[in-house]
């Protein structure tokens, strides 16, 4: 069966605003971008990851290395939940799922960075009591240490790492999240906002919150967060929103970005070429990764 493509307007860089709260109109703009979301004949999504019988898939991350995308993923089966990942030339074709992360514990919600000495995964330890630290190669990792603790009748999860900050969601008792961060090196956690996201379009708050660093257009660097967020008791959907600090995190001027009848959460970015990626988990049931691409006009942003 042949692949087309269905065409939905997307967010891709960081929208200019109109009126105040609308979005952020100090940002960087490269306006609204064509995504393409690979589908079959009945335009249902082709996933670009899909669970094997028995076992979920969830909280995808994609890194770029040489030349490739390597998609990380937690996988869960009856044995418990561990990091896994695959890799695809063209960001849209992967081959099989190898194991990069498995401890005495469950691991989710990986993040994969370069640090000086190598690279570093973070991960969410069991149900969200701590963020994790592993070394590797980009590949394989070992001997995760734990770098976060969650306060008090709160869990942690979605961590991610950007400029000196490590970035999570903060989770309550009764399963509001924030988005919140910390210094690398330790120290305290500092809840933050997103003006007109927690007040309207997602108000249960920022789940899955993926932040990286970008440059803008300007040249100026640029910390962009991906998120999904729920209205009215709703399904998941996209949001974007982005800063200039790494605190004052304005939202996109007409989130939700991607929408869709069914979940769709924990997004994760990527630039590949000139081919921007967007990596979604799809389904109450964790079983397919799904992707959109957007391949049009000169971009104005590094990954």
């Amino acid at each position: 069966m042949s692949a087309r493509f269905l065409i939905a307007a997307l967010l891709l860089g960081c929208a200019a605003g109109g009126d105040p709260g609308s979005g952020g109109e100090d940002l960087p703009n490269r306006g609204f971008a064509p995504y393409e979301r690979v589908v079959d004949a009945d335009e249902k999504p082709i996933a670009a990851l899909e669970a094997a019988e028995g076992e979920t898939l969830g909280g995808p991350m994609a890194w770029v290395v040489d030349g490739r995308v390597r998609l990380f993923v937690d996988r869960c089966d009856d044995a418990g939940c561990a990091i896994a990942y695959a890799d695809s030339a063209d960001g849209l074709s992967f081959g099989a799922l190898q194991t990069a992360l498995r401890a005495d514990f469950d691991l989710s919600a990986p993040f994969v960075t370069r640090e000086p000495g190598g690279v570093a995964l973070y991960a969410v330890r069991g149900d969200g009591e701590a963020i994790v630290r592993a070394a590797g190669d980009g590949a394989m990792f070992s001997n995760p240490q734990v770098v976060l603790e969650a306060p008090a009748r709160m869990k942690l999860g979605s961590p991610s790492v950007a400029g000196d900050w490590l970035f999570f969601a903060l989770i309550a008792e009764d399963g509001a999240s924030a988005l919140a961060r910390a210094p690398r090196g330790g120290g305290a956690i500092e809840t933050l906002t997103v003006p007109g996201v927690e007040e309207g379009w997602a108000p249960p708050g920022i789940e899955d919150p993926e932040v990286r660093l970008a440059e803008s257009g300007a040249g100026r660097t640029l910390y962009r967060l991906a998120f999904a967020g729920r209205a009215g008791g709703r399904d998941a959907d996209i949001g974007f929103a982005a800063a200039f600090d790494g605190a004052a995190f304005l939202p996109f001027r007409f989130n939700p970005s991607l929408s869709d009848s069914e979940e769709e959460a924990a997004p994760t970015c990527a630039r590949l070429g000139d081919r921007f990626l967007l990596y979604v988990s799809r389904g109450t049931r964790r079983q397919r990764v799904i992707v959109a691409v957007n391949e049009a006009g000169q971009p104005s942003e590094a990954f």
